[in-house]
């Protein structure tokens, strides 16, 4: 197996609207991206893949219990601490028919609705969950 350690899962999780379901992170100065919408997700644990990570967090997180099964890989993507505030390796994967209803926020302040009609500009979104929201969206 591929060791995935130190690198990130995070997920994006889509509505039958076709919405990004997004995390409101919390304040904590000490947390990356204090503040920011981000992706759900975490570190990948050395003795898991990245799709089991997205699993483990979302149960976390969340409270979901999916299948890693489930996920459709999005991408991967790098992150550089000059622009991003860390060197991190990114995997990004997709969950589709997410309804909010289910939701219990259990990291964050809470979550966040994104669609194509949403002016990301206006959003406190991190450098990353731009990059990820930008090529979604012209697919």
């Amino acid at each position: 197996m591929q060791n995935f350690n130190g690198q990130y899962a995070g997920i994006l999780l889509e509505t039958k609207n076709k919405e990004i379901i997004l995390q409101q992170r919390d304040t904590n100065p000490s947390v990356i991206n204090s503040g920011k919408i981000t992706t759900f997700g975490g570190s990948v644990k050395s003795t898991e893949t990245p799709r089991q990570a997205a699993a483990r967090e979302l149960q976390e997180e969340l409270s979901l219990k999916i299948d890693p099964k489930e996920f459709v890989d999005f991408g991967v993507y790098t992150k550089d601490k000059d622009t991003h505030g860390q060197d991190r390796i990114c995997n990004i994967s997709l969950l589709r028919n997410i309804s909010t209803d289910k939701l219990i926020v259990n990291e964050g302040i809470g979550f966040v609705l994104v669609s194509e009609q949403t002016k990301l500009e206006t959003l406190n979104l991190s450098v990353l969950t731009k990059e990820i929201l930008h090529d979604y969206f012209k697919k």
